[in-house]
Formats: structure tokens, sequence, C-alpha cells
């Protein structure tokens, strides 16, 4: 009897033994962390090759990368695309630019050019609902017929309908994304102020404003001395550097604009002024 106790309590704290293994908070946590290392290691290798076959294919030739540590596929890449008139920025002068962010297939996801944001709106409105079959959809129209569902008869009908009645093309897009169907990119908002990015060009970039991702300020930083009145320039970084792994809502939120997560950003940026 004694030897069966001794062996049945040999077997229990085996078994113990081996839930506490399983169930080591610590152990699990360095596996977790050391699986999110190894998958943004691949990530970094992921986005580098696509940011070299978009350079690629536009043709940019020679480029300038800013480094932002020492894993491949992690750095800034950057050319410029036209060159302007006049001096270039010096330490503590304020420079004004737009800015234009882009997809690599080419989809606009934000603009601070009001014109580029209306024209892209248009276009998407066309493109999504040119085919809509209860009515030839423009911005000439006093109603806007939105989404489409079908009927116990089998019919196609509208889901949603919009009086636009009086309104402007900026207010009508303005509408339109608030609308149970809105459209794909949203760009347009009567209610936001279309203006130049403003910042103080410092030799560490921190005048550039905090609240554009990181990717972003890096370029920024990087690109401003080349730039001078009038002239344009293009930055590209991977998604660790951008959006990250899970990407974010549009400011809508419909999540009718939502960056994807692990994505490539491009940039383009305006210099628009240059002043002491």
């Amino acid at each position: 009897m004694k030897i069966i106790k001794e062996g049945f309590f040999l077997v229990v704290l085996a078994l113990i033994s081996m839930m506490v293994a399983c169930n080591d908070p610590v152990q699990d946590e360095l596996e977790s962390q050391q699986k999110v290392y190894e998958d943004s290691l691949a990530q970094a290798q992921i986005d580098s090759s696509v940011i070299v076959d978009y350079w690629d294919a536009n043709d940019y030739g020679d480029t300038l990368i800013y480094s932002v540590s020492g894993i491949e596929g992690r750095g800034v890449r950057y050319v410029i695309l036209e060159d302007g008139t006049g001096d270039y920025p010096v330490i503590n002068d304020i420079v004004s630019i737009h800015y234009v962010g882009k997809f690599t297939d080419g989809t606009i996801f934000d603009t601070s050019i009001d014109t580029l944001a209306l024209m892209t709106d248009s276009l998407a409105w066309v493109e999504v609902w040119k085919d809509y079959p209860l009515a030839d959809n423009d911005f000439s129209q006093e109603t806007l017929y939105v989404g489409e569902t079908v009927d116990d008869n089998g019919t196609r009908v509208s889901v949603d309908t919009i009086d636009v009645t009086g309104m402007t093309t900026g207010e009508k897009l303005t509408e339109l994304a608030f609308s149970s169907e809105p459209l794909d990119i949203t760009l347009y908002y009567s209610s936001r102020s279309f203006t130049p990015t403003t910042y103080n060009h410092t030799e560490t970039g921190t005048g550039i404003p905090s609240n554009f991702v990181s990717g972003y300020r890096t370029g920024l930083h990087a690109l401003t001395p080349y730039l001078n009145h009038g002239a344009s320039g293009l930055m590209m970084f991977p998604s660790v550097l951008g959006y990250g792994v899970y990407g974010t809502a549009g400011a809508n939120g419909t999540g009718s604009d939502v960056i994807p997560g692990n994505t490539v950003i491009v940039f383009e940026i305006y210099l628009q002024n240059i002043r002491p």
C-alpha cells in the first residue's frame, strides 16, 4: 500500500509540474514577444520589397534613404520629384507644405488640398455608382440614391436617399460620407480646414507636428532641406513607421476610409512657402 501511495504521489507531483510549466506566464510572455519580433522582421522584408518594386516601377532611379534603425526595410526612402525656384529652407525657417497620402496602388487616403479632395471624392462617386440601376447619379441632381438592396418582389431598390437640394459639391460629398452606404474613400468634409501644414524647420525635426505618424515626420525632416519654393518630393515608408499592424479607421467613424494594417505608405510633398 505504501508503494502505491508513493507512486500515486509521484504521478500527481509530475502532473502538477507539467501544469505549472504549461501555464508559466513569464514563459508565455517571452514566447509572445519573440513571435512579435519575428513577425516584425518578416513584415519589414515584405515592406522593403514593396518599396523597391514601387521605386523601380516609377523609375525614380537613385534615391536617398533615411535610416531609422539597423533593420532592413525600416528606413524612409525619399526623392525630389521637381525642383522649385529660389532659396532653400535653413534652420529655424518656418516652412509650409501641402501633402497627398497614397497607397502604392495610387489610391489617395488623405490630402491637405481641397480641390484634390473634391475631385477624388467625385471620381469615386462616379466609379462606385456609375452602373446604379435606379438613377444616373450625378452632382446636378437634387436627390442622390445611395446603396441598393432587393425587395420581396426581387426588384432592386435604394437603401438610402439624400436630399441635396441647393448643396454645393463639397456639401453633397460630406452628406455621402455619413450616409448608410459611404464612399469607399472619404476625403472631403465641409467642416474640415484644408490648409498647408506649417512647421519650424529644426536640426532634429522637433518642429514638425507630432500628430503625424513617425515615418511622415522622419521623411519630411529629411526632405525639407532639398525643397525650395514650388518644389515637390516623395517619401515612402514601411508599415512599422506608418499605421502599424492594425491600421486605422477613417475620421468619419464609418470605417469607409480605413488604412489597412501592414500597409506601405506614400506621401507627396509640395512646398508652398518659406519665411524666416
